[in-house]
């Protein structure tokens, strides 16, 4: 950052922007088609970091999520408020940097007196790389630093001492100390999210959340790095107040681990079927482990929730203790078993970890075409700022850091067991085979039915279930598969990988 004064004011124009993912990562590119762009999922960041940048006195400030306007790109009247703000404030994971750099050159080259900050996952793994086009960079948790950042440049003009920042002075980098996470009074606090008026009208699925942290450090997830390897939670009268305040109809609970504290967790869901909140349906986040705790599968029932998504990675325990997970594969199955009783569950795994082979991969799918309702197959990647990725790095195993490509659904390391076409196309298989409609009616015959009546679901519910689930196949075999396997930028990553294979 160069070593002027910034000047803002309280009168001073703030516009953040949080970009969606795009096919090549490019700015005017076409929004990348999966599962997460059909979701329409809210920004998780710019509407809880907005509140906080009106609180520290500035009194013009806009918020941008172009993923809910036509084509998923920013219109000229956004284009128009970016360029006449004197701070453009950015949010980004690892797959939209790309696009996020772009953006933040344009406005610079439009604006050159203009301040960009930049914050997220990405961002914090890798300040250094992010601070060659933005002028300070926010680390981990962004709430009280980001305040306390625009309160310096409103009565400072400058960013020193300022914990959780780093920014040049010069041609030298700076990182300022880190911060701790929130406490959890501090969570509680924290005034409500601000949504535009165009991601109010757009978004199919309201967000909360309870908690952040996580304390089990496995090697391949950025949450321990970015909220800490410790666990905070909202009190749950907090949690009840939100959750009423939110528009009617389906939420996602974005908690990493729902049931990090399970008395409490028991607790709030009884609050929320005794507050009438059960009418609405949930989806949350838990480990599979969560099965296993006494009577809170049918708590979690009882307070609508309707899914869980469970990150089970492997079915095998030595992949599991290598990658830092700590529960073994019974566990696992269990613990979705218990879930199963009375949720629905997504199952999460990654496909390609060292204990993989061939023939591990073929049970694993086995075992998931039976035992959960829908799956995502990922591939694993080497996220910046992880464990993981740095023993990829280290190993010469890291294929490609084209940054758009880290969605899961890429192979992006150099397998043991497998070439990179070979378990790109083995993943790209599972996925066709478990949303298959052969599948459908092997688990109409063989699990459905049988789940049905341990359940004691009315025939009625029983149908809904099934239509239910013929939707979600068809949805995910004519679309979703599709699209990805079409799209120019896995055609070309194809290529690549039969090159490096």
């Amino acid at each position: 950052m160069p070593e002027r004064q910034i000047g803002t004011t309280k009168e001073s124009p703030i516009t953040f922007v949080e970009l969606p993912p795009t096919s090549g990562g490019r700015l005017d590119g076409q929004r990348a088609e999966d599962v997460y762009s059909k979701l329409r999922l809210p920004p998780r960041a710019i509407p809880l970091l907005h509140p906080i940048v009106e609180q520290a006195g500035y009194k013009d400030v806009v918020s941008i999520a172009p993923q809910y306007n036509p084509e998923s790109k920013l219109t000229d009247g956004d284009w128009k408020r970016i360029v006449s703000s004197d701070v453009l404030a950015l949010s980004s994971i690892s797959r939209t940097i790309t696009q996020t750099e772009e953006l933040a050159r344009e406005y610079k080259r439009l604006n050159p007196r203009g301040l960009v900050i930049v914050g997220g996952f990405h961002a914090s793994s890798l300040p250094e790389e992010c601070l060659k086009w933005a002028d300070i960079v926010v680390r981990g948790e962004g709430e009280q630093t980001l305040s306390e950042l625009m309160t310096a440049l409103k009565d400072n003009g400058f960013p020193k001492g300022v914990k959780g920042v780093s920014y040049k002075r010069g041609d030298e980098v700076v990182h300022e100390p880190s911060r701790e996470g929130l406490s959890e009074e501090q969570l509680a606090n924290l005034p409500s999210p601000i949504y535009s008026e165009a991601v109010q009208k757009g978004k199919r699925t309201n967000t909360e959340f309870t908690s952040r942290g996580c304390p089990f450090g496995c090697n391949y997830c950025l949450v321990p790095t970015f909220y800490g390897n410790y666990f905070r939670r909202k009190p749950n009268e907090v949690i009840i107040a939100q959750l009423k305040a939110l528009p009617q109809g389906s939420t996602f609970i974005i908690d990493d681990n729902l049931a990090g504290k399970p008395r409490e967790t028991t607790e709030l869901l009884g609050l929320m079927k005794e507050e009438g909140l059960n009418r609405n349906s949930y989806t949350i986040q838990v480990r599979a482990q969560a099965g296993l705790i006494k009577d809170l599968p049918e708590h979690l029932s009882q307070a609508g929730i309707q899914w869980a998504t469970v990150g089970i990675e492997s079915l095998t325990d030595e992949t599991l203790k290598q990658i830092g997970k700590k529960t073994t594969s019974a566990q696992n199955k269990e613990g979705v078993r218990s879930l199963r009783e009375r949720l629905r569950v997504h199952g999460m795994f990654m496909i390609g970890l060292d204990g993989d082979t061939p023939e591990s991969v073929r049970e694993t799918l086995e075992w998931a075409k039976y035992n959960v309702d829908t799956a995502q197959f990922f591939a694993p990647a080497p996220l910046p700022g992880t464990e993981f990725a740095q023993q990829m790095e280290d190993q010469g195993r890291v294929l490609s850091k084209e940054y758009y490509l880290y969605d899961g659904q890429n192979v992006l390391l150099r397998p043991l067991h497998f070439s990179p076409y070979q378990l790109q196309q083995t993943i790209i298989n599972m996925y066709k085979e478990f949303y298959s409609f052969k599948l459908f009616g092997d688990r109409v015959g063989k699990a459905f039915f049988g789940a049905f009546i341990s359940r004691k679901t009315s025939a009625g519910q029983a149908w809904d279930h099934l239509k239910y689930d013929l939707l979600i196949r068809t949805y995910a075999r004519w679309f979703a598969i599709r699209s990805f396997i079409n799209d120019p930028q896995t055609q070309r990553h194809l290529t690549n990988l039969k090159a490096w294979s």
